[in-house]
């Protein structure tokens, strides 16, 4: 039972790591991604359809992105989804294919970046600690329950301890990563 509570508390805490680094990855460093834009819906064909099912995109320089849409009826479409989003993207169109080029990074937009990215790995943070609270409490009431003994629960808490520690190391070290990428360009 201790196990299966383990298992899961490092499984919701891998969880919450690799919701961290998308939430990162959507965080443009100077250098563009399809990532940035793959995920727009695009209202067309009766519904919101991410960008990526209705098209390629294609990274053209390290400031601009090409849109390919399998249906060239509908760029007016994809043009118009982009422009509501107001993310500060300029767009034209080239033989058919439409080209968003992202602004350079300013030095102030660049510590903008930088304190967002703190508080986002703050909040990671919270919900990993929070995650080790809920295991806790779980185990403490199996404890009151009289399902394990004292020297379990000190052990799995201590165990549980050891798993937070490690995965609050893992965000410093993403963020660490990121905040370097964020300098560099």
């Amino acid at each position: 039972m201790i196990d299966k509570i383990e298992k899961l508390t490092q499984k919701k805490m891998k969880n919450s790591i690799e919701h961290f680094e998308r939430k990162l990855k959507e965080i443009h460093a100077g250098k563009v991604s399809s990532r940035l834009i793959e995920n727009i819906k695009i209202k067309c064909y009766g519904s919101n359809i991410p960008l990526i099912q209705i098209s390629n995109i294609y990274i053209e320089n390290s400031s601009s992105l090409i849109i390919n849409a399998f249906d060239k009826t509908i760029n007016s479409l994809i043009k118009k989804s982009i422009v509501s989003l107001n993310i500060n993207v300029s767009l034209s169109m080239t033989d058919n294919k439409i080209r968003v080029t992202f602004p350079k990074i300013t030095e102030d937009r660049r510590k903008e970046l930088i304190k967002l990215i703190q508080k986002i790995s703050e909040k990671e943070k919270i919900r990993i600690r929070n995650i080790r609270r809920h295991s806790n409490e779980t185990i403490r009431s199996l404890l009151k329950n009289k399902k394990i003994n004292q020297d379990e629960e000190r052990k799995s808490q201590s165990s549980i301890q050891k798993l937070t520690e490690l995965f609050i190391k893992k965000v410093d070290k993403i963020l660490n990563n990121k905040e370097n990428e964020l300098k560099i360009f």
